[in-house]
């Protein structure tokens, strides 16, 4: 079985608001989530997708933005 990776890369600035860089990380989780529920769907539920979510500056590097639980 082949395996494949894909990345979506999203750049902004006008971020050092707090209220906007949590908003931003709530887009970034609820995409992960949707491309999660896609993945299972369309290669089936014996495969576990692996989705990685993180922001990054020069500031402070690589930053893990975990996934939101289901609701």
């Amino acid at each position: 079985m082949a395996s494949r990776a894909f990345h979506v890369e999203l750049r902004v600035s006008n971020v050092d608001d707090p209220e906007r860089l949590a908003a931003l990380k709530e887009a970034v989780q609820e995409a992960g989530q949707q491309l999660y529920a896609a993945a299972i769907l369309i290669c089936g539920e014996g495969v576990e997708p692996e989705i990685v979510l993180y922001g990054e500056d020069f500031a402070n590097g690589q930053v893990a933005i975990e996934m939101k639980e289901p609701d």
